[in-house]
């Protein structure tokens, strides 16, 4: 099973070495984050945000920066991913009086336009901090907003930089020494609330499978509405989970995810509430389907899930539900922020 953060390269469609393109998909991800470590300093230190006679302001250091920036490809597209949390130090002179201070940005995302990315001011020195504190709002933050807006183009340029080298090296899943498929997921849970795996008394199915229940909660920076809609949609699936999603989103229609290791059919749908499904991989004794049942509602700061999968072999239980956790939902808050930090209300 992979970390949170990483690939099971066992989900990924293989890049064989004969250049077979195996159902004509691939994916392949580059970690950009030292190209942006090292290229915003070289954008950034220096840069003059005021600059009025001897009034001067520059950026001196770029003192955080911390998050994720990366480059997927998938199908020939491109797919550019970043989430960062930088801090800037400035100083300078003002009517001859030494400044100092430092822009902070919580969060710069790839989901936001420019001008909605908060830059807060803080002044750490200066003889009247309120006036240098509104001078460099008014004046500086603009310039920086223009320093990220290049640095953002030409990362979104950077279409040579993933052929360079390939970080993640998927295996083909074709050959007899290929290991066997993880149980992938389909659609639900997890980050920050740990979520519980109940047991319930081992049951018989009709294959002759003991099996078992999964079930945990999750809570999402988001409306019921966007959690359903990133389930629901085949081009938001195949973002976060990586690989092609076909679905017939309609009650009885079929759906494979992580190119047919997870297949099953939709039992029912109700629009941003409910969503039930026969589920199975391709590992699970032929013919043999659990029941996942994802409920969706309004929590106190978004949406609030529940998820429940009865008839897992019991032997997969722990593996189907890390499954969940680390292959949909913590992929799903990351490709679309909704993460707790966020609340859409």
């Amino acid at each position: 099973m992979a970390k949170v953060g990483e690939t099971d390269p066992r989900w990924i469609v293989a890049e064989r070495a004969d250049g077979t393109n195996v159902n004509n998909w691939h994916w392949t991800e580059k970690n950009c984050m030292p190209w942006a470590k090292e290229r915003m300093p070289e954008l950034f230190e220096g840069a003059k945000i005021i600059e009025n006679g001897e009034d001067l302001i520059k950026i001196t250091k770029v003192d955080t920066m911390n998050g994720e920036c990366h480059i997927n490809t998938r199908k020939g597209k491109i797919f550019h991913f970043f989430e960062f949390e930088i801090k800037l130090k400035w100083s300078g002179t003002i009517k001859g009086d030494k400044v100092e201070g430092n822009f902070d940005m919580p969060e710069i995302s790839f989901e936001n336009d420019m001008d909605e990315h908060e830059i807060r001011v803080n002044v750490t020195k200066a003889a009247d901090k309120h006036t240098i504190r509104q001078l460099v709002a008014n004046q500086g933050i603009p310039k920086v907003r223009k320093l990220l807006e290049t640095l953002i183009e030409e990362f979104r340029g950077m279409r040579g930089y993933l052929q360079e080298v390939k970080e993640v090296k998927p295996l083909t899943q074709t050959t007899a020494d290929s290991p066997k498929p993880a149980p992938a997921p389909s659609h639900a849970a997890t980050t920050s609330t740990p979520s519980s795996s109940t047991t319930t008394a081992s049951s018989s199915s009709a294959s002759g499978a003991k099996t078992t229940k999964v079930e945990f909660n999750d809570k999402f920076g988001a409306r019921p509405s966007d959690i359903y809609e990133a389930l629901m949609d085949p081009r938001r699936v195949e973002a976060y989970t990586q690989s092609s999603a076909q679905m017939e989103t309609k009650e009885g229609g079929k759906f494979a995810l992580f190119g047919g290791n997870v297949t099953g059919e939709f039992v029912q749908l109700v629009p941003n509430e409910r969503i039930v499904q026969k589920w199975r991989t391709s590992t699970w004794p032929e013919g043999h389907y659990s029941t996942v049942t994802i409920e969706l509602s309004e929590g106190r700061k978004g949406c609030d899930m529940k998820l429940t999968q009865v008839g897992v072999p019991e032997a997969e239980a722990e593996r189907t539900q890390q499954a969940w956790r680390e292959n949909i939902f913590e992929r799903l808050k990351r490709m679309f922020g909704y993460g707790m930090g966020y609340s859409p209300f």
